[in-house]
């Protein structure tokens, strides 16, 4: 349907007008719904990190789609990081300074060996907790 208007572009009756109001005012609701949505969301993605961090040791950060960075809480800096891609549902090393690193190597060799990210991972757990538990 057309809707006349005046030469102020209001539209021509009162209940068009409450039409628009009502459109407006649902409008206004679905985009305040949305906005609660997306802070509960962003809430649990943060406890999710933080509880992942605490049960794992591994904080987890995604800096691509597909894509998914993780430094062990045992790590000596930030750039000790494992990088890991998504490709078919199944995870990829993606080299790093770190992987090249000569105190990866053994682990990295093991990987190939076994192509198990919990095992390679709970292995550089182990070996960082070592190194910082003996060094303290």
């Amino acid at each position: 349907a057309v809707v006349s208007t005046q030469s102020t572009g209001e539209p021509a009756n009162s209940e068009q007008q409450q039409q628009l109001e009502t459109c407006q005012r649902r409008l206004q609701e679905r985009e305040l719904v949305l906005k609660k949505t997306q802070k509960i969301f962003q809430t649990k993605i943060r406890e999710l990190k933080k509880n992942v961090e605490n049960m794992f040791g591994f904080t987890l950060t995604c800096p691509e789609e597909q894509q998914f960075s993780l430094v062990s809480v045992y790590a000596d800096s930030p750039d000790s990081n494992l990088l890991l891609r998504e490709v078919d549902g199944v995870f990829q090393l993606v080299e790093t300074k770190y992987t090249q690193s000569i105190d990866m190597q053994a682990h990295l060799s093991k990987f190939s060996q076994h192509r198990s990210l919990p095992l390679f991972l709970c292995e550089i757990t182990s070996d960082l907790f070592h190194r910082r538990t003996i060094m303290d």
